[in-house]
């Protein structure tokens, strides 16, 4: 068995997965992603600690851990995690020193991307591109059954392909990146600043001390679902710069099958059904067919089970 650790901007999760990805225990706790690295690595040491105690001496063999950022798998180091504000962090040296355990650290869209891979619906597919989201939005690339890393380990940061000019920076420090536009984070954002306007909306509008404060994406998709004008135009709005984010692969990569995961994919049909509507609205070749679009097996449990499989390919 294995440990994985999916380290999110809201939330890390840690569980102990088996040889087939299934999962056996975890559990889940708030990043509190203001705190100092070593705070946070330190509540994932504490959590992990607990998981492999409550298994047979011996039985959990390597650790795997998800970052959503760019990781130098050769030194174990993350370079930059621009959600989190870490830099130059040697995880697998402190995450193995604190678990008494091998660790292997990669991106987090990538190791959710091996989960597809290894036991899911890209289990066999030829060619195929992950999207996460979630606070941000990751990628995974995978051409012949391999992930596709690129020369300097950021082939898969989809979410920081510009897609237009938007109304702030996104944290790496430009402008018009996709996850500013069709994360969750965008999605509140944009909510909340239309919120700021005179559009009527079922939607908590807040108060001056914590405008907007008390919602979230989960909210505004049950209110557009409820056919609320304002949370509609919030939603239609991620679709549209997430469709020509799709439609940006597609013209690179043309890949068989585009898979969607992460928070966001809870939305449902509702969302997805809006997306392949969208992506076939801004296809370039009217007359060839798109990549099919659908959601992950796994989830938010993709990262988590990812990164448990990752341990077991690279402790082998």
């Amino acid at each position: 068995m294995y440990l994985g650790i999916d380290l999110g901007g809201t939330k890390i999760a840690v569980g102990i997965i088996d040889e087939n990805g299934k999962i056996i225990e975890h559990e889940r706790i708030p990043t509190r992603r203001s705190r100092l690295p070593s705070a946070i690595i330190e509540d994932i040491i504490t959590l992990g600690n607990k998981l492999v105690g409550s298994q047979a001496e011996g039985t959990v063999y390597a650790a795997g851990i998800g970052v959503p950022g760019i990781v130098d798998a050769s030194k174990g180091v993350i370079v930059n995690c621009v959600n989190l504000g870490w830099k130059d962090i040697s995880i697998e040296a402190i995450l193995s020193n604190g678990l008494d355990l091998p660790v292997f650290a990669g991106n987090d869209a990538t190791i959710a991307g091996i989960a597809e891979m290894e036991a899911g619906v890209l289990r066999g597919i030829k060619t195929g591109v992950m999207l996460t989201l979630g606070t941000g939005i990751g990628g995974a690339v995978i051409c012949e059954q391999r992930i596709q890393h690129g020369a300097n380990n950021i082939a898969s940061e989809i979410g920081h392909m510009i897609v237009g000019q938007n109304f702030y920076n996104c944290s790496c420090g430009r402008n018009g990146c996709l996850e500013t536009f069709s994360s969750a984070t965008a999605l509140v954002k944009y909510t909340r600043r239309l919120l700021s306007g005179s559009g009527i909306s079922s939607l908590p509008r807040g108060n001056s001390r914590n405008q907007n404060g008390r919602i979230n994406g989960t909210m505004i998709f049950d209110a557009a679902k409820a056919g609320d004008p304002l949370a509609n135009k919030a939603v239609d709005r991620v679709v549209k710069y997430l469709a020509i984010g799709i439609m940006n692969i597609v013209t690179v990569i043309d890949p068989d099958l585009i898979v969607l995961g992460g928070g966001m994919s809870e939305a449902g049909d509702f969302f997805l059904e809006k997306i392949k509507k969208e992506a076939e609205n801004v296809k370039f070749f009217k007359e060839i067919p798109i990549s099919e679009i659908i959601y992950g097996k796994f989830g938010q449990d993709a990262g988590l089970i990812g990164a448990g499989l990752y341990a077991k390919q690279r402790k082998r």
